[in-house]
């Protein structure tokens, strides 16, 4: 989407937005799934948690998000998230990580035992961009069974949309989530192949860590 038609697509939805006695038409979007179902197998040997996502308190409304200057956010009024952010990005994720790590059974953090290790993410941003791209931009944790903080990683990720319009966004912001969860994915590996798996959740030394994400 070039920048003339993106910004003229949002004066379009102020324009609708504004009109007394004509509210909007109402659409809701819900984030492509294109991993398949989460998986569980034999193979699985070791558990991995995922946190809840955190968001930035402007992606946390169920309008769609939209960036319209360098400076400058809107919230869209009649193109809104189907079902909170925070969980389809979290069911993503889970799904991803699973369908990528075969050793791992990846489930939602709680109080299950013998966790080997738990992701934690903070998401920045996730919106549409005036000069046509999907903006991904946030920082995972990786922490042991005991908490302990093992990397802590920023990641941004850009994508041009293929043509306009709020569908096409939707589609451009699942690939580039699905792409941060690729490097989540294989900082889990290099962790794991770096340590050897009996060292993953190791809990015969070292002090916890706390370290919190802020957004």
């Amino acid at each position: 989407m070039t920048r003339p038609l993106w910004i003229a697509a949002v004066t379009s939805i102020a324009l609708l937005t504004g009109c007394a006695g004509q509210p909007a038409e109402l659409h809701r979007y819900t984030l492509p799934d294109e991993g398949g179902l989460m998986r569980t197998t034999q193979a699985a040997t070791h558990t991995l948690a995922v946190t809840p996502i955190q968001l930035a308190s402007f992606l946390e409304s169920s309008g769609m998000v939209y960036q319209t200057s360098e400076i400058e956010v809107k919230q869209a009024q009649g193109h809104l998230w189907a079902d909170d952010l925070s969980h389809q990005l979290e069911r993503q994720l889970r799904a991803e990580l699973s369908r990528q790590l075969s050793t791992y059974r990846v489930l939602p953090a709680g109080n299950h035992e013998d966790i080997d290790m738990k992701v934690a993410v903070s998401l920045e941003e996730f919106q549409g961009r005036y000069d046509g791209k999907a903006v991904i931009a946030g920082q995972y944790q990786l922490r042991d069974g005991r908490n302990r903080l093992l990397k802590a990683e920023p990641f941004r990720i850009e994508r041009p949309l293929t043509e306009d319009g709020y569908p096409a966004l939707v589609k451009a912001l699942a690939e580039g989530w699905r792409e941060a969860a690729d490097q989540m994915a294989q900082s889990v590996s290099q962790y794991s192949e770096q340590t050897g798996d009996s060292a993953v959740g190791d809990s015969s030394s070292g002090a916890d860590i706390d370290v919190n994400i802020d957004h």
